[in-house]
This record gives C-alpha cells, sequence and structure tokens, in this order.
C-alpha cells in the first residue's frame, strides 16, 4: 500500500505514477495441495537429499484418536515419496518467491518502494510429513498454524524479529494504525509500536479456533510464552512446551507435574471465549460439557485462586 508521485511512466507499480494512495492485494492458491509444479521449479531442489521432519516417526499414541486415524490415510507412501512431495511444495515457494520479487522490483523501478507498506504472509502450513500427516484439519501441529508474516515499509525498523506470538486478527488493526494512524478496533492487537521496535508486547499471546470444517470437530489452540493449549472438544487435550518441545513429541496433558500450567493455560483460553463471545463455547456451561480442565468460572471467580 502506497504511493508516490514519480513522474515517469507505469513500470509496474499498481497506481502508475500517481500520487494518489493505492491499495493492492494479491492472494494465490500456491503453495498448497495438490503437489503439482513445473519442472524447472521442481529441479532446483534434490527430493533424495532432503531430511525428513524430526517428528515424522511419531506414532501419535498420546494424542487424539483422530490424528492417528488421518495419519493412516498416508501409511503407505515410501520415504521417497514423502521426500518428493516436499520437494514439490519447496517448489511451489520458489515460485511464490519469483513472482513476489517482480513485485518488489516494480515497485523501485517506480520510486515507490520508501513509502510503500509491503506485508506477507500466509493462511496456514502444511505438515508435510509432520507427525505422519500431510495437508492440514484437525491436529493441531504447529507446521499448520506457523506460517510467514513479514512487514517492510516506513517508519518499521528494519531487522526487527518479533518472537511473541501474533496472529493474522492482529493485522486488521496493525495496517490501520500504519497507514491512517487510527484505531480499527476488533479483537486483534494493533502492532505497529511493536513494529516500529518498541517493547515486547505486555500479553505474549496468540489464539485460534478450529470448528471442524465439514465434521464437527471443536478445538481452541492457546500459545502463551513457552506453552500451546489445545481444548479438544472431541477427546484428550494437548499441552505441548514449545522451548523444551519445539516438535510436538509429547503431550503434557496427563502430567500430574504439569496440571498447574495446563489449568493457567485452560482459563486463558475461556478470557478469550468471553471477550470474543465465543458462544460455541461459552454458552456451554450444563454440566455434560464441563471436561475441560478448569471451568468458564475461572475467569471472574479469583477466590479459590486458579488463574
Amino acid at each position: 500500500m502506497g504511493g508516490a508521485d514519480t513522474g515517469r511512466a507505469d513500470a509496474g507499480g499498481a497506481n502508475g505514477g500517481s500520487a494518489d494512495p493505492w491499495a493492492l492485494f494479491i492472494s494465490t492458491e500456491a503453495p498448497h495441495d495438490p503437489y503439482v509444479v513445473p519442472r524447472e521449479l521442481y529441479e532446483r531442489y534434490d527430493a533424495a537429499a532432503i531430511k525428513l521432519p524430526a517428528s515424522f516417526s511419531d506414532d501419535l499414541s498420546d494424542k487424539p484418536a483422530v490424528y492417528r486415524r488421518i495419519a493412516a490415510a498416508w501409511d503407505d507412501l515410501s520415504e521417497e515419496q514423502v521426500k518428493q512431495a516436499i520437494a514439490c511444495y519447496y517448489a511451489a515457494c520458489s515460485g511464490i518467491d519469483d513472482q513476489f520479487g517482480r513485485l518488489l522490483a516494480a515497485l523501485e523501478e517506480t520510486g515507490q518502494a520508501e513509502d510503500t507498506l509491503v506485508v506477507f504472509t500466509s493462511d496456514h502450513g502444511d505438515y508435510l510429513g509432520a507427525h505422519g500427516l500431510f495437508l492440514k484439519g484437525v491436529p493441531a501441529f504447529e507446521e499448520a498454524y506457523r506460517m510467514p508474516l513479514v512487514v517492510r515499509g516506513p517508519g518499521i525498523a528494519p531487522g526487527t524479529v518479533i518472537e511473541e506470538p501474533v496472529s493474522l486478527l492482529d493485522l486488521g488493526r496493525t495496517l490501520v494504525t500504519l497507514l491512517l494512524g487510527e484505531d480499527f478496533g476488533g479483537h486483534g492487537r494493533d502492532l505497529s509500536d511493536r513494529l516500529r521496535g518498541g517493547p515486547p508486547l505486555d500479553e505474549p499471546q496468540a489464539f485460534a479456533e478450529f470448528h471442524g470444517q465439514r465434521l464437527g470437530y471443536t478445538q481452541r489452540i492457546v500459545w502463551r510464552e513457552r506453552y500451546k493449549y489445545v481444548f479438544n472438544g472431541f477427546d484428550d487435550d494437548e499441552l505441548y512446551d514449545l522451548r523444551d518441545d519445539p516438535h510436538e513429541l509429547t503431550n503434557l496433558a496427563k502430567r500430574p507435574q504439569s496440571q498447574d500450567v495446563l489449568r493457567e493455560m485452560a482459563a486463558a483460553m475461556w478470557r478469550v471465549v468471553k471477550e470474543t463471545g465465543d458462544d460455541t463455547l461459552g454458552k456451554a456451561e450444563y454440566g455434560m460439557f464441563r471436561f475441560a480442565p478448569v471451568g468458564p468460572g475461572v475467569t471472574t471467580d479469583q477466590r479459590k485462586g486458579e488463574r
């Protein structure tokens, strides 16, 4: 998004040299399944040399049963085929990189690079063999939920790396503040000060909902500092220490020494549920639905020492 009076003919710029503000939104299908790419992109990678994901051999025995059911769909793939699929996905990423590079070059050629806000992101990732899975779906692992978010533009501190978890929901408020100096409102956070080199976020937390697509699986996911909690409305919950276990091989949810953290993470979930009007869970106070580590009242009843 930007605008500059360059005094030259359009060389790929969105506004052809006009001083008027402009916005350009480009959405691509790639990288995505099916893993079909042009041969010249695929040949940039040596599939045989690609390493399998660290969690490739996870038997999922301490995770929800539906994860194992989904993983079984890929049991007949050989390691060679898995590596070929990964190479195809990488090749698709390279294709997007090439085209994005053309856009950035057009901004340079039209003199608009310095006053244009550029955001590069995605909607989800692909498991690519992690935990024996492909695509995305019910399993709530980092490979699907972690995606690129790169921002550059006027006032943004070059080289800033934000380690705290953030969300695509934060983009609305952030972009409006950066471009207009106004508060857009909504559920997301304004990251503009952080992008300008400001202090770390007061609450290093992100939240996601999953409603099962065509099948009714209800999940809520909380990232908070080093931990990640997955409330599964259809099976056992999950708790991972992403600092010590970045590949999510060990589910801590049933371990006695993790129960305090589990309750704290569940309480954080209920807070967001109430703040966002998530009635699917927020109104589920009938006894048959009360199987989270703590109940929704934990957000207001501090007398019991629950957080």
